[in-house]
């Protein structure tokens, strides 16, 4: 009875080591060290069964006979030591899962039909009518504009000089019932350069005036108007629409 009381002690503070061990956290890897420590110092040695049989029949024989020595009951091996816990390791953070790809919203039923439709051919736009071509503006010489060299002019005819850097070139008035009208034309780019000559005119005033070349001025005089264009014509007439190529000058 003596021999099992202190054995009961030394279970009881086993126990309460475990039960320390098992509560206690691992990141207190000390504290549980020193419980496996006490556990270890207070567990009591035990026997197996066929050490417990050995003892008993020794028992029994030093009974019958006390002569004989008894048998020396075996060294208890030793309890093996508790190996030191592994350090707590960090916990790996859970892999996030890829995102599931959008899947592609179906089409409605109008898209499918308007997909498998086939388009309508374009309608052949209705071609547009040519435009009439506009006269050709004629060259002299004519019936009503004659070029002719300036010395077969009359001694007594008109001189004229137009510009470029005039705005209307060259504007000139003769009197009415004027006809016909000898002209020597001469042109210049500006004030200060020479001037070239276009040419000797005989103008039918009259039939000018009909078809519309000439016009009147307020004083019943006609007037007569020269013009130069961009690819170096000399012209007579009143603008663009109306008008008769009478030389060629580049200046």
């Amino acid at each position: 009875m003596k021999q099992e009381q202190p054995n009961w002690i030394a279970q009881f503070v086993c126990d309460i080591a475990d039960t320390c061990i098992q509560q206690v956290p691992e990141r207190f890897a000390i504290f549980r060290y020193a419980c496996n420590l006490v556990q270890f110092m207070c567990t009591p040695d035990s026997k197996t069964e066929q050490e417990k049989e050995a003892d008993t029949g020794a028992e029994q024989t030093k009974k019958i006979d006390d002569a004989s020595p008894p048998s020396p009951s075996p060294s208890p091996s030793p309890s093996p030591s508790p190996q030191p816990q592994p350090l707590p390791q960090p916990r790996s953070q859970p892999q996030s899962k890829p995102e599931p790809e959008p899947q592609p919203e179906p089409q409605s039923q109008a898209e499918s039909q308007s997909a498998s439709e086939p388009e309508p051919e374009p309608k052949p736009q209705p071609t547009s009518e040519p435009e009439p071509e506009s006269e050709p503006i004629p060259r002299q010489p004519t019936s009503m504009v004659k070029k002719v060299p300036p010395d077969e002019l009359p001694a007594e005819h008109r001189s004229w000089t137009g510009n470029d850097a005039n705005r209307r070139n060259h504007h000139g008035r003769i009197p009415a019932g004027e006809n016909p009208v000898y002209l020597e034309l001469h042109w210049k780019k500006d004030k200060n350069a020479p001037r070239k000559l276009v040419g000797g005119f005989i103008l039918d005033v009259i039939a000018l005036e009909k078809e519309g070349y000439l016009t009147q001025g307020p004083a019943g005089d006609i007037r007569l108007r020269f013009f130069h264009e961009l690819d170096g014509c000399i012209c007579i007439g009143r603008g663009a629409d109306k008008k008769i190529i009478v030389g060629d000058l580049e200046l």
